[in-house]
């Protein structure tokens, strides 16, 4: 079993990391209907890494017998908004690109 605190905190990144699919598949959705089909599939491949991230955490907790909480996260976000974290998840990974 490990501490609270650190289950707390794996808790907390497993929730980000499956509401950032959650959101990426959003991105994606709202990309295909505009006949962005490329952008729309590279954005659901990045849903599908969160999510896989999200479930290797959660398998770890419960491979030592911690607890998992998922907490609902619904996703309301305005088409700008959605602009806005997608302009900001592409510089992030063109910085990521770059360092490497």
């Amino acid at each position: 079993m490990i501490s609270d605190k650190i289950n707390e905190i794996i808790n907390e990144q497993i929730n980000k990391e499956f509401f950032s699919g959650y959101l990426y598949l959003s991105m994606s959705a709202y990309l295909k209907e505009l006949g962005l089909f490329g952008f729309s599939s590279w954005l659901k491949k990045q849903a599908k890494e969160e999510v896989e991230h999200g479930l290797k955490l959660f398998d770890y907790l419960i491979e030592r017998n911690s607890f998992v909480t998922l907490k609902q996260k619904l996703l309301n976000l305005s088409l700008m908004e959605l602009s806005q974290y997608l302009i900001k998840y592409l510089n992030m990974k063109n910085v990521s690109q770059n360092l490497s």
